[in-house]
């Protein structure tokens, strides 16, 4: 059994991982490499970055075969609810991870759907234009460069 210090190392050594990747080659990415290289081998690098894979296919295949194109999926009843007027904001908030992950299939499926079906015209009870918006387009503004990318 791990104890909580070794957990919580197994986190941050995740979460590091997960900013090299999507860091890029600013001064940011290399003191996170930094940190990086003298805390994990390049094989545990591997294994975390497997893990992380997998975790994230774990989440985003289940959100898409129980919510989608609902906003998100409630993780105890497995359902599907839309908490901001049914944007399909988990797809949305999946597009960097599916570009970084070179997942061009469903990236490219993804950005096809919300092309054809993303649609500001519908009022909905759970619409509210400040948070939606921030939500919706300024995710997308960090992302612009990956997409440039992929």
């Amino acid at each position: 059994m791990e104890t909580t210090t070794t957990t919580t190392n197994r986190w941050v050594q995740l979460l590091l991982l997960v900013l090299v990747i999507s860091a890029g080659n600013n001064k940011n990415a290399i003191l996170v490499r930094k940190v990086l290289a003298d805390s994990v081998t390049l094989e545990e690098a591997k294994l975390l970055r497997d893990e992380v894979r997998e975790m994230f296919y774990h989440a985003f295949d289940g959100y898409m075969e129980n919510a989608f194109p609902l906003d998100e999926l409630k993780p105890l009843s497995c359902e599907g609810v839309d908490t901001l007027g049914g944007y399909a904001l988990t797809l949305i908030d999946s597009l960097d991870m599916l570009a970084l992950l070179g997942d061009k299939e469903q990236f490219t499926f993804s950005v096809e759907w919300i092309g054809k079906n993303l649609r500001f015209d519908i009022v909905s009870k759970n619409f509210f234009f400040p948070h939606c918006g921030l939500y919706i387009f300024g995710s997308q503004c960090g992302k612009f460069s990956y997409f440039r990318r992929f």
